[in-house]
């Protein structure tokens, strides 16, 4: 039976792909994105507060609040440290506790670590020292961020219920000093840490909460205002002092000044009740222009497993790898916040699904995405040596890693501003539009276009620059550097070619280049293309050089041809048009945005054809789809493909489930403290290990002593300071040559029964 059920849903696979192909007007495919373009690394410290006025859920805020940072930051490169702070009120008390060291987030395991070791910020009690030592607080965060300078944005974000209090921290004046002299001297030591913030380029963001009788926002204030005012962006906020009113807002607000800090969007905030035994969803949008991004989830309960769907998808993401074109990686798993990272995402609404258990009790869950575009955006003018007084066309591009940025409404928030300085005047500020309006070519195709005259004073050196700017963006511009032309220069020359907006693979664009000479000698010119993103293959097909008559002016054929073999995808072409001997020598320079697209398919554009295809199907794909509905439906859950793995001093001793339908695999870890630890088939009324796999694909282990725990194919959960289990899922497997069930462990192997044995499985 589930091999004639596996037949019919292999058949209705492909009788909805054919006719997929048949109905459905082809979409692209965003081409694989070049290298590049990767967000600028943050070095961060969260100053957590400690001091005994905090109540408990003000703790567990601040503790999602800075697992909500460590985890989101996506630019691999970046580091992170958590501190918590009090003060130091008699001998053996410390004002400050390392909680999360500096921590590189290049990988999930470092993620992980930074998840787990938020929990050990706590609430000081008097014995320790519990009152609030902003100064010792500020020194610390400075010495963690140090004084090198690795490319990164140095930044402190700074939790707080209170105000500055050491009057009982003997270091601050001596033990004879009353408590106004003791704050004094720390307020003292505070700003000259500030100073030194400002001028090693480190912003404080200071964040307060609770009572706000109790909170100095004046205080606050200053930290953002005394500390350094670099931003990431020339658009971007500068720092500043917030206060949260509710302790469910204080992880929401940091998040924000976090994106605020770090040129990144947060978006709204998703929020709904979950109830025990049920599943949520909450939604987050991701635009067409973001190149990375973190969906964080404020679960609260570890317990609570989350599946992410991308756009138009009803299959979840995976938590790691690559997936149609986009990289995943997740941390947090097992702890209140959750969060998926994604490079290159797709754009759209995500969807975010929440699973509660039977014990986990009703609770508000809540979404938010934080994403950033890294464009790289590049200037060409034309003509790209002009006398002064001349009016030139000056063009931007902006791009992302996926090539030239052309979907409809995806730069409309974008802010571009452009600026021509030199020799001989001013800097001159003007202005450049994507309108399709003259001098633009056309609307909304990432490019933006203006002219300006070049001042009559000037003489030597330009150079052209723009400037890309918006919420959520990190632009990298490419000046156009020149000189005017001398007087006397005798060749001028003039690309003249119009590509379509929309090109198929093989596709040709012909133009010209008009040039005049006027020396009386011959001249040669080469023409150069260069095309930003190497998957879309784009080549000049007609001579690459040309001799000028020494008079009169000609035309020289230009034809620029788009690979057969391309995929669809969007790349920014530049064509220079130099002089072959020199080509330091420019005379025209022009940017083009090319969109490969493949063309439909003969039967697309035959609608009887497809009218009549799809009706023959319906009957098809109306039986059939209920069987195959059901049949997934109850496979989702099987867990006959899944093998437990345990993990023992480093090596790997795999178990299979056995091959029956079950909905749950059910095993012992043997001598758990000897070497040679091992899986084996429960007997008796022994305690087992209970694996599932719930219908999103998230597999489960209820341990003997009740403990659930979430499990990541490969990487192992650890029970204890040894053993380690994971799994391998055989559905997604390929057997090696010559491999058979009984060579896998477990399997043809069934446990020796009595009559009080316990089934390894339950059949369903």
């Amino acid at each position: 039976m589930n091999e004639i059920l596996s037949r019919m849903h292999r058949f209705l696979m492909c009788t909805c792909m054919f006719v997929t192909l048949l109905v459905v007007p082809g979409v692209p495919v965003r081409a694989a994105p070049p290298a590049g373009a990767d967000p600028m690394p943050v070095r961060a410290v969260i100053l957590v507060d400690e001091s005994g006025s905090l109540t408990p859920e003000q703790l567990s805020a601040e503790k999602s609040a800075a697992a909500l940072i460590a985890q989101s930051e996506f630019a691999p490169e970046s580091e992170l440290a958590v501190v918590g702070f009090a003060s130091s009120n008699a001998p053996g008390q410390s004002p400050v506790d390392n909680v999360c060291p500096l921590t590189k987030v290049d990988s999930d395991l470092h993620r992980n670590s930074l998840a787990q070791c938020v929990q050990k910020l706590r609430r000081r009690e008097d014995s320790e020292g519990n009152d609030t030592d902003f100064a010792n607080a500020l020194n610390d965060a400075l010495s963690i961020i140090g004084t090198a300078d690795a490319g990164q944005q140095k930044m402190i974000f700074l939790l707080t219920d209170g105000a500055l209090d050491v009057g009982r921290s003997p270091s601050w004046g001596g033990p004879d000093a009353t408590p106004v002299e003791r704050n004094a001297a720390a307020r003292q030591a505070m700003n000259a840490s500030l100073q030194i913030a400002a001028d090693r380029g480190v912003q404080v963001w200071p964040l307060g909460f609770g009572d706000p009788s109790r909170i100095d926002k004046a205080q606050l204030d200053d930290f953002a205002a005394r500390g350094s005012k670099r931003t990431c962006a020339p658009d971007a906020p500068a720092p500043s002092a917030r206060l949260v009113n509710s302790d469910r807002d204080v992880a929401e607000q940091l998040f924000r000044a976090f994106g605020a800090a770090r040129c990144g969007n947060v978006g709204a905030l998703s929020s709904g009740w979950l109830n025990s035994g049920t599943s949520v969803e909450l939604t987050v949008d991701v635009p067409p222009i973001s190149t990375d991004g973190s969906i964080a989830v404020l679960k609260n309960d570890p317990r609570i497993s989350v599946s992410y769907f991308p756009p138009d998808s009803d299959t979840a993401a995976p938590k790691s790898g690559t997936r149609d074109g986009a990289t995943y990686s997740v941390s947090g798993e097992n702890s209140a916040v959750e969060v998926l990272r994604v490079r290159d995402p797709k754009p759209g609404r995500w969807r975010v699904r929440l699973t509660s258990g039977p014990d986990v009790p009703r609770q508000q869950v809540s979404a938010v995405v934080i994403w950033q575009a890294n464009v790289r955006s590049s200037v060409t003018v034309s003509p790209p040596s002009p006398p002064p007084g001349e009016s030139v066309t000056v063009a931007l591009t902006v791009a992302t890693r996926a090539g030239a940025v052309t979907e409809p409404g995806a730069l409309k928030f974008l802010r571009v501003r452009a600026k021509l300085s030199g020799d001989g005047f001013s800097p001159v500020e003007f202005a450049m539009a994507d309108d399709g309006k003259a001098p633009d070519a056309r609307a909304g195709d990432g490019q933006y276009t203006g002219t300006l005259s070049v001042p009559t004073t000037a003489t030597g050196a330009l150079e052209f620059s723009g400037a890309v700017s918006g919420d959520g963006i990190a632009d990298s511009t490419v000046p156009f550097r020149t000189r005017v032309r001398a007087p006397g220069q005798d060749l001028v020359a003039q690309l003249n070619l119009r590509p379509p907006a929309r090109l198929a693979p093989g596709e040709r664009v012909e133009g010209a280049v008009t040039v005049e000479n006027t020396s009386g000698r011959e001249h040669s010119v080469r023409v150069v293309l260069t095309a930003a993103n190497p998957d879309v293959v784009v080549t000049l097909a007609s001579p690459a050089t040309a001799v000028v008559p020494p008079s009169g002016q000609v035309k020289v054929p230009v034809v620029v041809a788009v690979g057969a073999e391309n995929r669809p995808g969007s790349t920014t072409v530049r064509v220079e048009v130099v002089d072959d001997a020199d080509p330091a020598v420019r005379y025209d320079v022009q940017q083009y945005t090319l969109v490969v697209e493949l063309p439909p398919p003969w039967w697309q554009r035959s609608p009887w054809w497809q009218l009549l295809v799809a009706a023959a199907v319906v009957v098809v794909l109306g039986v059939v789809s209920a069987v195959v509905w059901a049949v997934r439906r109850r496979r989702a859950v099987e867990v006959r493909d899944l093998v437990a793995v345990l993990h023992c001093d480093g090596a790997q001793r795999p178990f299979s489930a056995p091959r029956h339908a079950a909905r749950e695999f059910r095993f012992i870890i043997r001598d758990p403290r000897e070497r040679d630890a091992r899986i084996d088939h429960p007997v008796g009324a022994e305690p087992a290990y209970v694996m599932t796999r719930d219908r999103g694909g998230t597999v489960k282990v209820r341990t003997p002593d009740g403990v659930r725990l979430t499990l990541r194919e490969g990487a192992p959960e650890m029970l204890d300071e040894r053993l380690g289990l994971s799994y391998r899922d055989g559905r997604a497997a390929v057997p090696g040559p010559g491999v058979s069930d009984f060579d896998m462990p477990g399997i043809g192997v069934p446990p020796q029964r009595t009559e009080n044995s316990d089934s390894s499985y339950n059949q369903i």
